[in-house]
């Protein structure tokens, strides 16, 4: 994405906390904290296969661009209820509900409940009742130049990062989080002289892994903290790293460190178990497990979405789309997946999983998808552009 320029620090957002239980504290570490274990992977390649069929859509004109800007809800009206969660059968039927706009958006996410939009900017983050697009609070982190924020699944805390610096000069994060449900701040959990490139948390809450990046190759890592007493509990050494996804139920998590290689670490036999290379027109853009565990995908330079199951460790499909794609996120029931195009064509489009047939096409953003995002409840599907425009899709009555 074109936000991620250099490498650069990840933003940590953590939620409010509970007037029932006792409120946590933390301390700024001001020598970086000593892992239990530091591991320097040694990788097995694995080739793609060559002959993996690959398959290629018809675009065809039901599925061009559609909808219009003529059919968004009037600003500040309340969307009605939502009329069924969008699926495979009535993807075709999928059109625009409402749009708006932040100022340079740079990351966003769900509450797990799903009744707020977190939407980051570089200096604040709004929490949105989707139903009007209005903001119901607003998050302060005590620095600028936010790049991520997430929700810890189980809705007790968020987190933001924030990098500064260059190349030249250094880089330097801060994570600061927030404790649930009232999203009540407890201030910097994390404070470090180097690039923070992605955060994120595990699916069952326990972890919450920080990917740093450095020029000096020594300095590229991924520690993982306790969300129980937030200590340092694990280190990963597999370099330079721009992107990470964690399994469903959190036994692996794969390490994108170049966009040029995809590396797989299991939790539980402690190993690198698979690595898939790219090539360079073919970078990884974006990555992402299925909701059914099994199912991986990653998003490419070249346009294409490339399923691999894990459990076998094969290729399943190929499927190409029209532009460089910037984003993608499978549906909760893992039957579909959205992809964002790149501002060549900046559109939004729906697939089927199981077969890589083009359901829709959807017109609407005037640049680049940057992020996507399929609501926890599936009514609806949220994706934001470099111009900071926000477009909610769903079904209509």
């Amino acid at each position: 994405m074109r936000w991620i320029v250099s490498f650069s620090a990840v933003v940590v957002l953590i939620l409010s906390a509970s007037c029932s239980e006792p409120e946590p504290t933390f301390n700024v570490p001001t020598e970086r904290p000593t892992a239990t274990a530091i591991i320097v992977p040694t990788f097995t390649p694995i080739e793609e296969p060559t002959e993996t069929p690959t398959l290629i859509p018809t675009i065809t004109p039901t599925n061009t661009a559609s909808p219009t800007p003529t059919l968004y809800v009037l600003e500040g009206t309340t969307l009605p209820p939502p009329v069924a969660p969008i699926l495979v059968e009535n993807a075709s039927d999928v059109s625009a509900l409402a749009t708006w706009h932040e100022p340079t958006v740079v990351d966003m996410t769900w509450t797990p409940d799903g009744r707020f939009l977190a939407v980051a900017n570089q200096e604040t983050i709004n929490l949105y009742d989707i139903q009007t697009r209005q903001i119901v609070r607003t998050l302060y982190p005590s620095t600028k130049d936010l790049v991520q924020i997430a929700f810890s699944p189980n809705g007790k805390w968020f987190i933001s990062g924030s990098r500064r610096g260059s190349l030249e000069e250094g880089f330097f994060s801060t994570i600061e989080i927030w404790y649930g449900p009232d999203w009540k701040p407890l201030g910097i959990l994390y404070d470090v002289p180097r690039a923070l490139s992605r955060l994120e948390f595990s699916l069952d809450s326990e972890k919450l892994a920080m990917a740093f990046t450095s020029h000096v190759y020594e300095e590229n890592l991924i520690e993982f903290l306790s969300t129980i007493n937030w200590q340092i509990i694990d280190q990963l050494k597999p370099g330079p790293v721009l992107d990470i996804a964690f399994s469903l139920d959190g036994s692996q998590i794969a390490i994108s460190p170049d966009r040029y290689a995809i590396n797989m670490w299991d939790f539980n036999e402690e190993e690198w178990i698979e690595t898939i290379f790219t090539s360079f027109t073919g970078a990884v853009t974006r990555m992402s497990y299925s909701p059914d565990g099994i199912t991986f995908g990653s998003a490419r330079y070249d346009g294409t979405i490339r399923l691999w199951d894990m459990e076998i460790g094969e290729q399943l499909l190929i499927i190409n789309s029209e532009e460089v794609i910037e984003d993608l996120d499978f549906s909760p029931d893992g039957r579909l997946i959205a992809s964002g195009g790149s501002y060549q064509n900046a559109y939004v489009r729906l697939w089927d999983a199981s077969t890589g047939a083009l359901l829709r096409t959807l017109a609407g953003h005037m640049d680049g998808v940057i992020q996507i995002l399929f609501s926890p409840s599936g009514y609806y599907l949220i994706s934001a552009s470099y111009d900071g425009q926000l477009i909610l899709w769903g079904l209509r009555q």
